[in-house]
């Protein structure tokens, strides 16, 4: 017996596009619920406005600052190599060693080596805090219960809708204007989003893709750029620096320039919330969430 939300589908057409779109029942919801998160998180924000505008003591949260990051310029360069370098190696062994297991089709070769790939940067940058520095907490912190991580994180991520939605926007008029005037512009997808949103992966290789979207990717870039490069650069120059420095790298390693400027945004925002909490927990879950509400939509939109 099928779910409700596999057998029963209503479709809605959208016209005054270039292309209809079908609108499915999850989707429906979707739509729905992302409505009712972005009001919340719009008048969070207006809260957030007149706070700030009336009451100019510091906040509670300003008391939680993440601990820094005492390395020099070699072994942190060195780090950010190996977290480039590894998941590489990791995925030309598995490549060579590993080349009868691996299944044939190209694609769901390429997903099984990139998710073994971040298993392996998750590996060492688990090595890194946990048998190094033991924790992202101390000096009289006291870090975020795991509940109360991820309400503030489910707040941030309502807040974050009304303004990513407009630089979104923006940017894709941007970009489109230079196509318009012949710049070289490439307007296509993320290969994630055009995998998930066309009907090609079996529910195996989607569940893959699931984990790795929404556990590993969160878990691996949250511990680099906000708890590696933000804390180190944070040592050394102003926190807007760091937090500009590691949302600008957090943006330009997704190799993606159509997308450049909401995940630099994104990232800023992320670094906004691990500063303002203390709690690497909670820029992680809300990473989770940003990326677990977008695949659901994807897949639920699979094939149209």
């Amino acid at each position: 017996m099928r779910p409700f939300f596999l057998s029963h589908v209503n479709y809605v057409q959208i016209d005054g596009f270039s292309d209809s779109v079908s609108l499915t029942t999850p989707s429906l919801i979707y739509i729905f619920f992302s409505i009712l998160f972005f009001l919340y998180g719009l008048g969070s924000l207006i809260n957030k406005a007149f706070y700030k505008l009336f009451h100019r003591h510091t906040s509670q949260d300003a008391r939680h600052k993440p601990l820094a990051l005492h390395w020099e310029w070699v072994p942190f360069m060195l780090f950010c190599f190996a977290c480039i370098l590894i998941p590489l190696f990791i995925q030309n062994i598995c490549l060579k060693l590993l080349a009868n297991q691996l299944p044939i089709n190209p694609v769901e070769r390429t997903l099984c080596v990139t998710f073994l790939g971040q298993m392996g940067l998750l590996g060492l940058l688990y090595q890194i805090f946990f048998r190094i520095t033991h924790t992202f907490s101390g000096g009289g912190q006291t870090p975020l219960r795991f509940f109360q991580s991820f309400l503030r994180s489910f707040t941030y991520y309502c807040e974050v809708l009304p303004l990513l939605i407009p630089i979104t926007i923006v940017w894709q008029i941007f970009l489109r204007w230079l196509v318009e005037h012949q710049y070289p512009v490439a307007l296509d997808v993320q290969p994630i989003v055009h995998l998930l949103s066309e009907n090609v992966l079996s529910p195996g290789y989607l569940i893959l893709t699931g984990i790795s979207v929404i556990c590993l990717a969160p878990l691996s870039e949250e511990w680099l750029f906000r708890g590696v490069v933000y804390r180190f650069l944070n040592t050394r120059f102003n926190h807007v620096i760091a937090l500009m420095v590691s949302s600008f790298l957090f943006a330009v390693l997704h190799l993606h320039f159509a997308s450049f400027l909401p995940l630099f945004f994104l990232g800023c925002w992320l670094g906004y919330a691990y500063r303002s909490t203390g709690d690497i927990k909670v820029s992680i879950f809300l990473h989770a969430l940003f990326n677990g509400t977008n695949y659901l939509l994807l897949v639920s939109l699979k094939g149209n």
